[in-house]
């Protein structure tokens, strides 16, 4: 796939991309074992645990589709950019921060990720100034939204759109 030669091109991205499919895999081996139950003792328990591993498993998958796609989409912008005569220098330069940044995001393995999209969509469309965004504790919403906003401007005074943070153990 033209994704992973991509990624190879920027050993970051490239370790990351393995580093999510060791998790990926070790969490489909835990989910075997988990359903490997031979009597009914502790069946809730295993139940609820591989309930979990499966939502884990389904956000891995979701994380790494957004990246997938969010390379993609950087790798069309960097080659329209280059084709429409800027830098190459300056584009590549701003090319690999941003590899850097999504090898970070896809290492970190933060729910948010898989649903960067959706919450982008969200800002743009609504006509609400305000956008709520609920999670469990670690999942990056109140680290991983400051970034991709600031990333793309959305919180620029020319957009109307400012961002508050709030913890609700603070």
């Amino acid at each position: 796939k033209w994704v992973r030669r991509l990624a190879a091109a920027f050993p970051m991205v490239e370790s990351a991309m393995e580093a999510h499919l060791s998790n990926v895999v070790a969490l489909e081996e835990a989910l075997e074992r988990s359903q490997l139950v031979p009597t009914d003792e502790g069946l809730d328990r295993f139940e609820a645990e591989a309930q979990v591993l499966e939502e884990r498993l389904r956000s891995l998958g979701s994380q790494r589709v957004e990246c997938e796609q969010w390379l993609t989409r950087c790798a069309s912008e960097r080659d329209r950019r280059l084709f429409s005569g800027d830098s190459e220098a300056a584009v590549t330069a701003q090319f690999q921060g941003r590899m850097s940044r999504e090898a970070l995001r896809l290492e970190a393995g933060l729910p948010f990720l898989g649903h960067r999209r959706v919450i982008l969509e969200q800002l743009w469309t609504q006509e609400s100034p305000f956008l709520a965004i609920a999670g469990e504790s670690g999942c990056g919403k109140s680290t991983q939204t400051p970034a991709l906003l600031a990333e793309f401007g959305i919180v620029a005074p020319e957009h109307g759109k400012r961002l508050l943070v709030t913890e609700p153990n603070a």
